[in-house]
């Protein structure tokens, strides 16, 4: 795919397109794309810019065909839907761990600086406010083989973050502090990591089965995300208490 998209500053509309881009237009109108041909020209955008593109689309069903597209033009981690939730504006209730988890990586993408990477939603999922990027970013944090760890300051993280602690790791959301080895399971990662320290310093870190709780192999790292969108930190719930 990668010789189709190189081919694509030979069209005068897209070229016209990136000298746009590059001169900071605000806005540039293109019509008569449909299909799989809107998916190639945002692919071409992906290749050519090395932006983030935040794709608006009139439903879900669109949203999951161009995200399709953009994986095999692409590749797998340069798309992700950021899916609406389906919910009144008074209603309260836990979202289910696949839709927090797609949340959860669109919003690390969009968060991530010069990440080439296109987030495709739906415009109903535009309706609903979410926390600011800055606030999200405080909160996704690496650990590293040999980087210093205090464990009661990322259990501290972890809580903040929204993750539930408990005896055993089982779903995403969910962390464990037994020892030195605390389990972790991001909400946007494929497999649990395990981290296991050495007094203050990471010594390993692993990935792990959540049915047989066995690991399964080694990690150069662990990306910890929040574990839902809405963040509460101790110290503005208590300005928020005393006000």
């Amino acid at each position: 795919m990668t010789g189709i998209l190189n081919t694509l500053p030979e069209s005068k509309t897209f070229s016209d397109v990136l000298r746009r881009i590059a001169r900071g237009a605000n806005r540039t109108c293109i019509s008569g794309l449909s299909g799989s041909r809107k998916s190639l020209f945002i692919a071409g955008l992906l290749s050519h810019t090395r932006r983030t593109v935040f794709v608006v689309t009139s439903n879900q069903l669109e949203a999951d065909a161009i995200a399709g597209d953009l994986t095999a033009l692409a590749g797998p981690s340069c798309a992700c839907v950021f899916p609406p939730v389906d919910m009144m504006p008074y209603e309260e209730a836990p979202l289910s761990a696949d839709l927090s988890a797609a949340r959860t990586r669109a919003l690390v993408s969009l968060m991530e600086v010069g990440r080439q990477c296109a987030v495709v939603a739906p415009v109903r999922s535009l309706g609903k406010r979410i926390v600011p990027i800055s606030a999200f970013r405080e909160h996704v944090f690496r650990l590293r083989q040999g980087d210093t760890c205090d464990l009661d300051e990322l259990a501290d993280r972890l809580v903040a973050g929204g993750y539930e602690i408990l005896a055993k790791v089982e779903a995403r959301g969910q962390a464990s502090v037994r020892g030195g080895i605390v389990d972790i399971f991001a909400h946007d990662a494929d497999w649990p990591a395990r981290i296991e320290l050495f007094g203050d310093e990471i010594e390993s870190i692993r990935s792990f089965d959540v049915n047989t709780q066995r690991s399964t192999g080694l990690l150069d790292e662990a990306v910890i995300t929040p574990a839902r969108e809405f963040l509460y930190e101790s110290e503005r719930l208590s300005r928020a208490c005393a006000a």
